[in-house]
């Protein structure tokens, strides 16, 4: 499981504040070189689909960053791998924004932060890396779990205080169509809020994952048959919701390798790779 992957300098500039999801691109390069090389890369469909060949490998892309297009499709296409997208349609229509990278860029560049918590206006003094670093992670967690509505809220607040700081580009419609057009590439849905899907009302995931699987079939003339919780977070009601829309495949963050068949298609692992060295790591559990 992979989320963006950025050159050098990009990736140089990313200082432990906020999210870790990104990866060099050239680590990244070697990586699709040694599964060109020495295994047996197969898609989402193929996967879930047909049994499981020796050394096969499955690679997807949480969120949707605009990096799949500029950097990840020339590479996989190069060495004809296939790969998943999982697209969080807020991301793309702009409706919706990673609360995380919000967070993260506004306490960077300031020196004291307030934020509307839990019905209360509180003041965290961030003038030092280690307290930029400590209060990022404080507000993350409390974030979190709650609704879309309730982040929102307290995100409106922090952008009316220090101004709109979208670092993070993610895919235009125009790119996930292009995506869509690749014969290497399969589009999946990943909601339309990210929201922990397991700490919300049954009503409201059921919600957020139907407008997201359903804008995708909008924009792209296709069906969506394949999901990744966002967070990895799901339980016996998201599963539920994931049948009653005809989802076909829910792949997870549980980190174990699957032998030669899936068995449990809504609960499929997968290993987070963030350098050569995770990948390694991975290949160390097939």
């Amino acid at each position: 499981m992979f989320h963006s992957v950025v050159d050098e300098s990009a990736y140089n500039r990313f200082d432990g504040i906020g999210p870790d999801v990104h990866m060099r691109m050239d680590e990244f390069e070697k990586i699709i070189r040694i599964i060109h090389d020495k295994h047996n890369p197969v898609s989402i469909e193929d996967a879930t689909k047909k049994k499981l060949k020796k050394n096969s490998i499955v690679i997807t892309f949480d969120d949707g960053y605009k990096n799949n297009i500029e950097i990840v499709k020339p590479i996989i296409e190069k060495y004809k791998i296939p790969i998943t997208i999982y697209v969080t349609t807020g991301f793309i229509d702009g409706s919706d924004y990673p609360y995380e990278q919000l967070l993260a860029s506004i306490i960077k560049k300031n020196r004291y932060l307030k934020i509307y918590l839990e019905g209360d206006t509180v003041t965290f003094p961030i003038i030092n890396y280690e307290e930029k670093v400590t209060v990022y992670g404080q507000i993350r967690e409390k974030l979190k779990c709650k609704s879309s509505k309730y982040r929102n809220t307290s995100l409106s607040r922090l952008i009316r205080t220090y101004g709109p700081n979208r670092e993070i580009e993610f895919l235009s419609l125009d790119d996930l169509i292009a995506c869509k057009k690749s014969p290497f590439i399969t589009i999946g849905s990943h909601s339309h809020h990210h929201q922990v899907l397991s700490s919300i009302s049954n009503s409201d995931a059921l919600n957020d994952i139907q407008m997201g699987k359903r804008k995708l079939e909008e924009w792209l003339n296709v069906t969506i048959e394949h999901f990744a919780y966002p967070y990895g977070a799901y339980n016996r009601n998201v599963i539920q919701i994931m049948k009653v829309l005809k989802f076909y495949s829910a792949v997870t963050t549980n980190q174990y390798a699957v032998r030669s068949k899936i068995n449990k298609l809504y609960e499929i692992p997968r290993f987070e790779v963030k350098c050569l060295n995770d990948f390694k790591s991975a290949m160390n559990e097939l």
